[in-house]
C-alpha cells in the first residue's frame, strides 16, 4: 500500500505556513532550489524546530543516495577527464583540437547522459518506435549517438584508471542506496513543478514504507496524481490569489525600461526585482550598492586579478614565433593595449606616472612609424634608441618570460608572490583591499585551483593546450592562464558596503522565486525569447524524437516558466511587470503577459506605456550640471572659432619656415592640420595596427630595393661620368637586392610575419622584379645608355647639399621661407647637359611634387635650365615611366612662378587670419576630433555656400 499523499495549496495560502503545520519529528524536507530551502529554515528557526527536521535541495537529496567509494569528478576536473579520454579519432570526428574546443562538447555529452539517467531512458534507443511515429533517426544522428556511447565507455575506463568516479555512472535506480534515509520517518517534497522519471521512482519507493507528502501550490484539477505531472493551463485555470494590483509597464527599449524601474522604485516600496541581472547589464554600474543588495557581491571577473591575468593571457596568445631568425615577437598592438590599461600599467611601472606617459607616447609614435613587433629578448632596443619606452617594455617582457616558463598548474602557483612573478598585493587596487575580501578569496581560489594540478588527470599540459593560433612555446602558459580565468568566472567575493537604514532592493532570477512569497515585486524583461525563452535546437535528437523517447521538450520548459511567473504574480499582492515592444529592435511583449492582459481581473490590472528616453535628465544628474546651461551656439557659428591665431614668436621663433613637400601640401590644403602636425608636433594616434603589408610599408620596401640596386650601379661606376647599359643588369642581380631588402633588419620589425609576408614573397616580389627590369629597359629606351651619366640615388645624396634652399619671395612676409626634398633618383647626362629626376610610386603620383624637386635641385637657382630638366614618375605596379609635363600650354617658368606665389599667399593668409580649416569637404576629414570639422561643416560652410550663391 502506497503512503503517498498530496496536499494542494491555494495561491492565497502562505505555502510555508501550511508546511509548518505538519508533523516535523524526524522529517526530511526537499526543496527545488537553495533559496527556497533557506527561506524554510528561516521560518522554522523562529520556533526552534530544527532539531526535529532536516532540509535539502532535490540535488542534495539524490546525492545522499549515492554510495561512492572514489572521489567524484565535477566541473573543470570532469571536463579535463573527458578530454583525456578522447582518442585521436574521437577528436577528429568531433573537430576538437585542444581542451578549450572540447568544453562545449563535454557539456553536451554530460547533459545528454544525465538526461538518460534522470528520465530513465534505455540507451538502446528503440528506432522502430521512432520510425512508426515518423521521427526516424537520420544517418548522422545514428553515427553521432554511437560515437557518444563509445566515448562514454572510454570515459568510464579513463576515470577508473585515475581513481575517480562520476555521478554519470552512479545515478541509476539499481545503484541508489535508500538505507541512507532510514533515519527519517516522513518526507515532504515542497512544490516541485516537474519531477524526472528517476525522482518519481524514488518517491514511489519511499512511499512503500513511509509517509511521503507532495505539496503542490496549484489547483488539484491540473495535477495528475498517477503520473505526477501538471497539465497545460491558462491564467483562468489557476484560480484566485493574493493579487491586489498588477501593473504592466510597456517600454520602448532596455534603457527606458531600466529608467522606468528606477522611477517606480522611488515611488513604491519594492524590495525584490526578478529577471534583472546587474552583472550582465551595463546600466547596473549606475546603481548604488548601498541601496541595491545584489550589487554587493563582486564577481572575480570584474576585479583587478581577472583583468591582469586576462591581459597576460592576451599577450601570451598574441606572441608570434618567427622561424627564420627563431625569435618570439610581441605585437606592438598588444603592448600598447597593455600600457593603455591604467591598472595593468600601474602594476608594471609601480605607479610611476612620469614613466607611464613617456612610454605610452613613445609606443604610439612607433605605431605611427608602422612598427609591428618588438622581439621578446629586447634586441630591437639594442638596434634603435627608444629610451622613452625601453625600460617599461623590458620590465613587461621580464614578466612575460617568467610566465613562459609555466608548464603546469604548479608552475603557475609558484609564480605567485615571487620577485619576478605576480604579486597579489601589487595587483589588487587600494579600493579592493579596503572594501572587499578579495585578497582572502584569491588565495583560497589559488589553493583550490592547484588541486586540479594534483588530480593526476593530466600528464602533459602541452598536449592539452594544442592551440594552433598560439606560438608553440607559449601554449602551456596561455592554456593554464585561460583555465584559471574560466575557473574564477563564477566566483564572487564580499564587498563591504555601508547600507542605508531602509532595506535594500534584491535581485534574483525567475527560477529563484519558486516557493517564495513577496509583499511586492517587479519582473523585468518580459519579452518573447526572454520569458518564455527562445526555442533552441536540442543536441542530437529533435523535439519530436525527445518527446517520443521520454525526454523533456521545449513545451515542458515553457510550461514551467509560465508556472513560475504566474505563481509569483498570484502570490504577490502588488506586482509590476516591465515589458518592451519595439518593431525596429524586434522586441515583442511576452505571450505570458498578453495572456494576463486578456484574462486578469480588470479591477486589479493597470496598463501604462513609457515612450520617452530620459537620457538628458540622467546625464545632467550624473554630471551635476546646471539645467539652465546651454552650448554657446553663436560661437560655433563664427568662422574664427575654427582658426588658430598666428603668433610669430611662438610658431617660428627662428624666423624661418622650412617646408618639405608633405608639410607644404598640408599647409596649402589644411592649415589647421598643418599647425597641429608640424608646429605643435602632435600626431594623430593610430588606434589599430593591422597585421598586413600597409601601402606605406610596401612603398618603403620598393624604395629600399631600388635604392640598393641603383647605389650598387653607382658604386660600380666610381669614375663617373660613365656609359651604363642598364639592360645588362640581370634578373638574378635584381632578385638578390630584393631578397636582401626583404630579409634586412630594417623591415624585420615592420613586417606582419603572417600570410601577408608570404604573399609579399611569393606574389608581390616576382611582380616587383619584373617591374624593375622594365624600368631599367625604360632608361635605355630614353637613350641614357649611349651617354656618359652620373647616377645619384637618394641614399647617396645625403651630405652633398643643404636639405633646404631659400626662396626669393615678397619681402613683406616676415619669414624666411625655404623648401626642401630629395628625389628617389637623379641621373645627370653631363655630356649633353640634361638632367633627369625620377620618383618611384606604388600608388598615385603627388601633385607638384616633381616640380618642387626641380626647383630644389636646378630651377630655383637658374630658370634657364627649364628645357634641360626632365621629371618622371615610375608607376611600379603599372610598370610605366610617366613623364611629368605639368599643366598643358603653360611654360615651366610660369608654373614655377605660380607655385611660389601659392606658397606666398598661404603664408600671408595665416599671418593675417591664422591657421584655418579648408573649404573643400574632402579635406575636412582629417583630425576631426581636434578641428571639430563636424560643427564647421554643418554651420559655417552652409553660410559660406549661401553667400557664394548670392554673389
Amino acid at each position: 500500500m502506497s503512503l503517498l499523499q498530496f496536499n494542494f495549496v491555494s495561491f492565497r495560502e502562505p505555502l510555508y505556513k501550511v508546511i509548518y503545520n505538519h508533523p516535523k519529528t524526524d522529517a526530511l524536507y526537499i526543496f527545488p532550489t537553495e533559496a527556497s530551502k533557506r527561506i524554510a529554515i528561516r521560518e522554522f528557526l523562529q520556533d526552534w524546530q530544527l532539531d526535529f527536521a532536516q532540509f535539502m535541495t532535490m540535488e542534495e537529496f539524490k546525492e545522499l543516495l549515492i554510495d561512492a567509494d572514489k572521489p567524484l569528478l565535477k566541473e573543470e576536473k570532469r571536463t579535463l577527464a573527458f578530454y583525456g579520454s578522447l582518442t585521436q579519432d574521437d577528436r577528429a570526428f568531433l573537430k576538437i583540437s585542444n581542451y578549450f574546443s572540447a568544453v562545449e562538447t563535454a557539456q553536451q555529452f554530460f547533459s545528454l547522459w544525465e538526461e538518460f539517467n534522470e528520465e530513465m531512458v534505455d540507451e538502446a534507443v528503440q528506432e522502430i518506435q521512432l520510425t512508426e511515429a515518423d521521427a526516424e533517426l537520420l544517418p548522422w544522428q545514428k553515427v553521432l549517438y554511437a560515437r557518444m556511447r563509445e566515448i562514454k565507455q572510454r570515459y568510464q575506463k579513463f576515470i577508473d584508471s585515475k581513481g575517480y568516479a562520476d555521478l554519470l555512472f552512479l545515478m541509476k535506480p539499481a545503484d541508489l542506496d535508500l538505507k541512507a534515509l532510514d533515519v527519517f520517518k516522513r518526507f515532504y517534497f515542497v512544490n516541485q513543478f516537474y519531477y524526472t522519471a528517476l525522482e518519481k521512482q524514488i518517491i514511489r519507493r519511499l512511499a512503500e514504507t513511509r509517509p511521503v507528502t507532495l505539496f503542490c501550490q496549484l489547483p488539484q484539477t491540473l495535477f495528475d496524481t498517477n503520473s505526477l505531472e501538471v497539465s497545460p493551463f491558462f491564467w483562468t485555470d489557476l484560480g484566485d490569489g493574493l493579487s491586489e494590483s498588477i501593473h504592466i509597464i510597456e517600454c520602448k527599449n532596455s534603457f527606458s525600461m531600466f529608467a522606468a524601474l528606477i522611477e517606480t522604485l522611488a515611488d513604491t516600496p519594492i524590495r525584490h526585482v526578478v529577471n534583472f541581472f546587474p552583472n550582465r547589464n551595463p546600466y547596473a554600474r549606475l546603481m548604488s550598492p548601498a541601496t541595491f543588495h545584489s550589487i554587493t557581491p563582486l564577481r572575480l571577473c570584474d576585479t583587478s586579478i581577472y583583468r591582469v591575468i586576462d591581459r597576460l593571457h592576451t599577450l601570451m596568445t598574441n606572441l608570434v614565433w618567427e622561424t627564420h631568425h627563431k625569435k618570439l615577437l610581441v605585437p606592438l598592438q598588444t603592448i600598447i593595449e597593455a600600457f593603455a590599461d591604467d591598472h595593468f600599467c600601474d602594476m608594471i611601472l609601480n605607479h610611476d606616472q612620469s614613466i607611464k606617459q613617456k612610454t605610452v607616447d613613445d609606443l604610439y609614435a612607433l605605431a605611427g612609424e608602422q612598427l609591428q613587433f618588438i622581439d621578446l629578448d629586447g634586441q630591437y632596443f639594442q638596434k634603435t634608441k627608444r629610451h622613452n619606452s625601453q625600460a617599461a617594455v623590458l620590465t613587461l617582457f621580464e614578466l612575460l618570460n617568467a610566465i613562459l616558463s609555466v608548464r603546469s598548474i604548479e608552475d603557475f602557483i609558484s609564480l605567485i608572490d615571487t620577485p619576478n612573478g605576480l604579486s597579489i598585493d601589487a595587483i589588487l587596487t587600494a579600493e579592493e583591499k579596503k572594501t572587499t575580501n578579495l585578497k582572502e578569496t584569491v588565495y583560497r581560489v589559488l589553493a583550490d585551483f592547484i588541486t586540479i594540478g594534483n588530480s593526476r588527470l593530466v600528464d602533459d599540459w602541452q598536449s592539452v593546450f594544442q592551440m594552433a593560433y598560439v606560438a608553440p612555446q607559449a601554449r602551456p602558459a596561455a592554456g593554464i592562464l585561460r583555465l584559471f580565468l574560466d575557473y574564477i568566472k563564477s566566483i564572487h567575493c564580499r564587498r563591504y558596503v555601508r547600507s542605508e537604514k531602509a532595506a535594500r532592493v534584491e535581485f534574483c532570477g525567475l527560477q529563484d522565486t519558486r516557493n517564495i512569497a513577496y509583499k511586492n515585486a517587479a519582473v523585468m524583461n518580459l519579452v518573447e525569447k526572454e520569458i518564455p525563452h527562445a526555442r533552441s535546437a536540442p543536441f542530437l535528437f529533435t523535439e519530436k524524437q525527445r518527446r517520443l523517447l521520454g525526454f523533456k521538450t521545449y513545451e515542458d520548459i515553457k510550461l514551467r516558466e509560465k508556472y513560475y511567473l504566474m505563481r509569483l504574480i498570484l502570490t504577490t499582492p502588488h506586482v509590476f511587470l516591465f515589458t518592451q515592444s519595439n518593431i525596429e529592435q524586434n522586441l515583442e511583449i511576452s505571450s505570458f503577459v498578453e495572456e494576463i492582459k486578456l484574462f486578469a481581473q480588470p479591477a486589479t490590472l493597470s496598463l501604462s506605456t513609457v515612450t520617452k528616453e530620459p537620457l538628458r535628465a540622467l546625464y545632467q544628474h550624473l554630471l551635476k550640471s546646471d539645467t539652465r546651461y546651454s552650448v554657446p551656439t553663436e560661437k560655433t557659428k563664427e568662422e574664427s572659432f575654427y582658426r588658430i591665431p598666428y603668433s610669430p614668436a611662438r610658431d617660428f621663433p627662428q624666423g624661418t619656415l622650412n617646408l618639405s613637400y608633405y608639410s607644404l601640401d598640408k599647409l596649402l590644403n589644411n592649415p589647421f592640420a598643418y599647425y597641429i602636425n608640424f608646429l605643435s608636433r602632435v600626431k594623430e594616434r593610430q588606434k589599430e595596427i593591422k597585421r598586413e603589408i600597409s601601402p606605406p610599408l610596401l612603398g618603403n620596401v620598393v624604395h629600399d630595393i631600388m635604392s640598393r640596386l641603383m647605389s650598387s650601379i653607382a658604386e660600380k661606376n666610381l669614375f663617373a661620368p660613365a656609359q651604363i647599359d642598364f639592360a645588362d643588369i640581370s634578373t638574378s642581380e635584381i632578385e638578390k637586392y630584393a631578397q636582401q631588402s626583404l630579409q634586412s633588419t630594417k623591415f624585420y620589425y615592420y613586417f606582419p610575419h603572417n600570410h601577408s609576408l608570404i604573399y609579399l614573397q611569393e606574389i608581390i616580389k616576382p611582380i616587383l622584379i619584373e617591374s624593375i627590369r622594365h624600368f631599367l629597359h625604360s632608361l635605355n629606351s630614353r637613350g641614357l645608355h649611349r651617354h656618359k651619366t652620373v647616377i645619384l640615388p637618394e641614399k647617396n645624396e645625403y651630405g652633398l647639399r643643404d636639405p633646404y634652399i631659400l626662396l626669393n619671395v615678397d619681402q613683406s612676409i616676415g619669414l624666411v621661407i625655404q623648401i626642401g626634398g630629395r628625389a628617389d633618383l637623379r641621373i645627370e647626362d653631363v655630356e649633353n647637359g640634361q638632367f633627369y629626376i625620377i620618383d618611384y610610386k606604388t600608388g598615385y603620383p603627388e601633385k607638384d611634387q616633381l616640380l618642387l624637386y626641380e626647383i630644389c635641385y636646378y630651377l630655383g637657382k637658374d630658370k634657364s635650365l627649364a628645357e634641360s630638366v626632365h621629371s618622371f614618375v615610375y608607376l611600379v605596379f603599372d610598370a610605366r615611366l610617366q613623364s611629368f609635363q605639368g599643366r598643358k600650354g603653360v611654360s615651366k617658368s610660369r608654373q614655377i612662378d605660380e607655385f611660389l606665389s601659392e606658397i606666398e599667399n598661404a603664408v600671408k593668409s595665416f599671418e593675417t587670419s591664422g591657421f584655418g580649416l579648408p573649404i573643400k569637404k574632402s579635406d575636412l576629414k582629417e583630425m576631426e576630433e581636434i578641428t571639430r570639422a563636424d560643427l564647421y561643416q554643418n554651420k559655417v560652410m552652409r553660410s559660406v555656400n549661401r553667400s557664394r550663391n548670392r554673389n
